[in-house]
């Protein structure tokens, strides 16, 4: 099974009718950030609620695989708070539908919602034994698009997928790297330029959080470089990545998703080999932002570059076994700043 996602709704005060199937298909693109082919999309639910929307690619093998695909779909879920779910095959065959029908209503851990097929710009309900096919109209897709009015969908996954590739344009844009602070200065030495500001920057967030003040998350006023250059050279030490995610922990969602989008640059702008430590970066970041497409993505680039990651490595645990967005934060913004850069 491949490109599994985990994800929160975009925003917990959205409303989306659970109960209209075509509302649910064209919310679709806009919970996963894209237009999903032939995928099993799961939303769970909580107390009526959205809470997650899980989404895996269809097997190739056919309908005799239903049962092992559903069983390792529904494991990856296995710490999401949900009391019920809606599941939906997005497919233009229909050589595992009865199969695969089967095996997520005898699997589902908890009370099956609804088990929708969409086809093209159909949908029907699976449960019922004549489901008609009905269309999701401009209506419902205007719709979706009002209730969800910061979200931009790709067409596909694919589009998605090259957002964390080595690009030797952003590379000379944003300028060469700077030396690894590990190696250039001792270990009793000051932190290096960027790493000194991150640290600023920690400072400044836990503070105005401590004391229940809005966030001012503009990072490094009046710094003489560009501030995704300090961004990427403060993330390639393990020190200011791990700075920068506790940073991250303590941001609201709309400032944690313009820092992904930072970060995002930043790692397309390293050139290949080096961006273990940024991509890691970018992957959390992606997590607690609830965004399971891109912290796969930028997870795929931290090993590519550095397969040994730790970082990396837990960041793969976390997505394979559905640790949610909220208990990485909660776990992140524990860490005091002196475990990471003693005084």
């Amino acid at each position: 099974m491949t490109n599994n996602a985990l994800e929160p709704s975009i925003d917990p005060t959205t409303t989306v009718l659970l109960h209209d199937p075509g509302a649910v298909a064209a919310s679709l693109p806009h919970l996963l950030g894209f237009h999903p082919v032939e995928s099993l999309v799961c939303l769970w639910l909580s107390g009526g609620r959205l809470v997650v929307s899980q989404r895996a690619d269809l097997p190739s093998q056919g309908a005799h695989a239903a049962d092992d695909y559903a069983a390792a779909f529904f494991a990856t879920a296995q710490h999401v708070p949900a009391d019920a779910a809606i599941c939906v095959i997005v497919t233009r065959h229909e050589r595992m539908i009865q199969g695969l029908r089967a095996a997520i209503a005898q699997q589902l851990p908890v009370e099956c919602r609804a088990i929708l097929q969409l086809h093209g710009s159909q949908v029907r309900d699976l449960r019922e034994p004549d489901g008609d096919w009905t269309w999701i109209d401009a209506r419902s897709r205007q719709w979706a698009a009002q209730r969800f009015p910061d979200s931009s969908p790709a067409l596909s996954r694919t589009r998605i997928e090259t957002e964390c590739d080595a690009d030797e344009a952003a590379y000379e844009e944003m300028g060469e790297l700077c030396p690894d602070p590990s190696t250039a200065l001792p270990s009793t030495a000051l932190p290096s330029t960027a790493l000194a500001r991150m640290r600023d920057f920690v400072d400044h967030v836990m503070s105005q959080t401590a004391h229940g003040q809005q966030v001012d998350a503009r990072p490094w006023p009046h710094v003489p470089v560009p501030k995704d250059r300090l961004l990427r050279d403060a993330c390639l030490n393990s020190v200011g990545r791990d700075l920068l995610l506790l940073a991250a922990a303590n941001l609201p969602a709309r400032q944690c998703a313009s820092l992904l989008e930072s970060l995002l640059r930043c790692t397309r702008a390293t050139p290949p080999g080096h961006a273990g430590n940024v991509a890691a970066a970018a992957g959390v970041v992606a997590w607690l932002c609830g965004d399971g497409v891109r912290a796969n993505v930028a997870l795929e680039r931290c090993l590519l570059d550095d397969p040994g990651n730790v970082l990396g490595i837990l960041l793969e645990d976390t997505i394979r076994t559905g640790v949610p967005p909220q208990a990485v934060r909660a776990l992140l913004a524990d860490v005091p700043v002196l475990d990471i850069v003693p005084s």
